[in-house]
């Protein structure tokens, strides 16, 4: 996680640097700005920088390079200065305060999706300050759809939906589950069974869970919120629905699992690449929100489209050389024109697996452009990564594990 860290007192100074030290060691990218007339000599030594631009301005370059903020000082201060910077729930970074006494820990911005409680609760270990969790679903100890989709590293295609479910959920409505990999159990609330509202885990692009005996309208719901006559667990033991009911929408949520592999065209139009990856995953009724790195032949590195289509959707790059691409065991198609061109027959299917994972489509070629996509890793739905508190407690920003230190046992609930 990266991490910003800002206070304004002697008496916030010191809890500045006490957190800038512990955060530092436990392996964040941390920075810390201290004002001038708290700095003393040898403390720029240690990394601690010091603080020239004003809060909001300062404020506004953290946003601007995804960094959580950690505001040593008043609540107030931390809320004037990030107001003009808030766009997106989704996206903006986690924002969290703590009192210069080490009282309290206060998540102000980004709870959930950006990891603000969970930064609230590491400031705690470390300060024994109380977290203040104010978020609905940690308050009544219910099911969160976005703590879970964090957790377990997965896309949330309709923020709509997902507003919609956790909502009811906190109404106590039944919510379907329904998943294309393993689950260890059911999230508290959900249940196995068609529903109004439902989560899919997929990566699927569309459409709605299969069985084998296919899907067919219900006649209504259910007493709980649920269409009567529904569904099952499949042959494997997972969620699985036998009847779609009437109005039943399903909130898609997308494992970020999948490695594109790329090649092309030198000079290939940026545009043209995009649509055509576009069109390649509409095909395969695959979503591209499953995406999390795009990889190819390393004399690629200066090919602007495909670095263009990595940072506008946030993807890894990863480039390997013709000499370990054909080291990879497997069966993958081959081309003598690719072959005399790069020095290895086949470039997509080959990178895309390079890390060990499985091709979950093949070479598909166009204008130029080859394309593949294989599943790296097991998908490892845990249902438990769906709480605040201590499902949470341990997790930053990139889901990599927390600080150690002592148990929280529970939240200030406001």
């Amino acid at each position: 996680m990266k991490i910003g860290l800002i206070c304004f007192t002697a008496r916030g100074t010191a809890l500045c640097r006490v957190l800038f030290s512990r955060l530092r060691a436990e392996g964040e990218d941390c920075r810390a700005w201290i004002p001038r007339r708290h700095l003393p000599d040898g403390w720029q030594d240690e990394g601690l920088e010091l603080q020239e631009l004003p809060v909001s301005q300062w404020a506004g370059q953290m946003f601007a390079e995804g960094r959580g903020m950690i505001f040593v000082g008043a609540v107030g201060i931390a809320v004037r200065a990030i107001a003009p910077w808030i766009r997106d729930k989704m996206t903006d970074p986690p924002v969290a305060a703590v009192d210069e006494a080490g009282r309290f820990a206060i998540p102000l911005l980004s709870g959930h999706v950006g990891g603000a409680n969970a930064l609230a609760r590491r400031i705690s270990r470390i300060t024994g300050a109380v977290p203040v969790i104010t978020t609905a679903t940690d308050v009544n100890r219910t099911f969160a759809v976005d703590v879970f989709a964090v957790g377990n590293g997965l896309a949330i295609t309709d923020r709509r939906e997902a507003m919609e479910i956790s909502a009811g959920l906190l109404a106590g409505d039944a919510v379907g589950f329904f998943s294309d990999f393993p689950v260890d159990e059911l999230p508290a609330g959900c249940v196995p069974r068609l529903c109004r509202h439902n989560i899919w885990v997929t990566l699927r692009a569309g459409g709605h869970p299969e069985t084998a005996s296919g899907l067919e309208e219900a006649e209504g719901p259910g007493a709980d919120g649920c269409p009567e006559n529904g569904g099952s667990l499949d042959a494997d033991g997972y969620p699985q629905p036998e009847k779609r009911g009437a109005g039943a929408s399903f909130l898609r949520l997308v494992p970020r699992k999948l490695v594109l592999g790329v090649g092309c065209r030198r000079d290939t139009d940026p545009d043209v690449l995009a649509g055509r990856i576009r069109r390649i995953f509409e095909e395969e009724n695959m979503d591209l929100a499953g995406v999390k790195a795009l990889a190819t032949i390393d004399c690629k590195k200066d090919e602007n489209a495909i670095r263009k289509l990595a940072e506008e959707n946030g993807w890894e790059l990863r480039f390997y050389s013709a000499g370990e691409l054909a080291q990879l065991a497997g069966d993958f198609s081959e081309s003598k024109f690719v072959r005399e061109t790069v020095g290895v027959g086949n470039v997509c299917e080959r990178a895309a697996c390079a890390r060990g994972g499985r091709l979950v489509f093949g070479k598909r070629a166009g204008e130029g452009i080859t394309a593949a996509a294989a599943l790296e890793g097991p998908v490892e739905i845990n249902a438990k990564r769906g709480f605040g508190g201590e499902a949470d407690a341990g997790k930053t920003l990139n889901g990599q594990p927390g600080c150690p230190g002592k148990k929280i046992e529970k939240p200030h609930e406001i």
